[in-house]
């Protein structure tokens, strides 16, 4: 491949952000090795994952880096996961009125629409973008960790959601739709989603339900691993 750019465009998932139940918040705690896995290519690497980011913000950050004439700097691939917050609710919104309609942070078209523009707008540009499947949601520890920790009523939430398990189906669809983009765009996708679930019953996931802990991300790191391997024999 070369001596090239490998960025890294996603949420905090591919941060590398874990919970930490001793201090009992978020920290950084980055054993996904994108260093080893960029240097296995010819690559350099620059992580601009943040912590809550979705396909809109992360379209919006694309946009004025092309904007600002820095398309000569743009890199050679972008690996990009997005769908964890779009599929996502404003929980507190929900405890608070659990009788009105709630939509997720992103609606299933925008979020394909925005996702598919971005893919077409890199592509355009010369760069090859990669996509990913999304680390199922935990639904109940997921649950009872935004409940604990943003003081909600469990009963009001519960009254809005019906079943824990409306979770993880909101995210599976956008999980689904990345799916569906990659197929449809011929986009390389990396399905971590299938790893973790062929693990099943291993510990990969954090207290808090929705991030991987280190296994997890050793898992995913194996994953993109493996896709650079296959990579690099084209």
């Amino acid at each position: 491949m070369g001596a090239g750019k490998l960025c890294i465009l996603g949420d905090s998932v591919l941060k590398g952000i874990q919970w930490d139940e001793a201090s009992s918040r978020h920290v950084t705690r980055n054993e996904l090795g994108w260093e080893e896995i960029a240097d296995r290519a010819g690559m350099k690497v620059e992580n601009l994952s943040k912590f809550g980011c979705t396909v809109t913000k992360a379209w919006d950050f694309v946009q004025k880096r092309m904007s600002n004439g820095l398309l000569k700097c743009m890199p050679d691939m972008v690996i990009m996961d997005f769908g964890g917050n779009d599929s996502d609710f404003n929980w507190k919104a929900v405890s608070e009125r659990p009788l009105d309609v709630h939509d997720p942070n992103t609606d299933i078209s925008t979020f394909i629409g925005t996702y598919e523009t971005m893919l077409d707008a890199m592509v355009k540009n010369g760069v090859k973008p990669v996509i990913t499947t999304l680390v199922p949601v935990q639904s109940e520890k997921y649950f009872e960790w935004f409940c604990k920790n943003m003081n909600l009523d469990r009963a009001s939430v519960m009254s809005w959601l019906g079943v824990v398990e409306r979770i993880e189906h909101f995210q599976l669809t956008y999980s689904e739709a990345v799916q569906g983009i990659a197929a449809g765009r011929d986009i390389p996708l990396v399905d971590i989603r299938k790893a973790f679930e062929d693990e099943k019953g291993a510990d990969l996931m954090c207290a808090d339900g929705i991030h991987p802990n280190t296994n997890g991300q050793h898992l995913i790191h194996e994953c993109f691993d493996a896709f650079m391997g296959d990579c690099l024999t084209f």
